[in-house]
């Protein structure tokens, strides 16, 4: 697992790190579910994606349906966020 944001000096990481020691201790693996990265899902598995791949290979509706969370596709019916830029009020004189 690899968390993708760091910062030095913080005193909840601080807290933090000490608490997971004292959990790694009792032999638990919890205290990874407490940090923010992982809470903000900016946290990457490799677990995650090797499951994501044989459900892939396995199921073939898997690559339509990560595509759609992914916002690489869209669903017909479903509504979408999109901006327009108006270039002719710029250039107006």
């Amino acid at each position: 697992m690899r968390f993708m944001q760091f910062r030095a000096h913080d005193k909840y990481a601080l807290h933090l790190s000490k608490m997971e020691k004292r959990e790694k201790e009792r032999g638990s693996h919890i205290s990874y579910m407490f940090r923010l990265p992982f809470a903000a899902g900016s946290v990457f598995s490799a677990s995650m994606l090797d499951t994501l791949l044989y459900q892939a290979f396995v199921k073939d509706y898997m690559i339509t349906f990560v595509r759609l969370l992914l916002g690489v596709d869209q669903a017909p019916g479903s509504g979408f966020l999109t901006s327009v830029r108006n270039l002719q009020s710029i250039y107006q004189v």
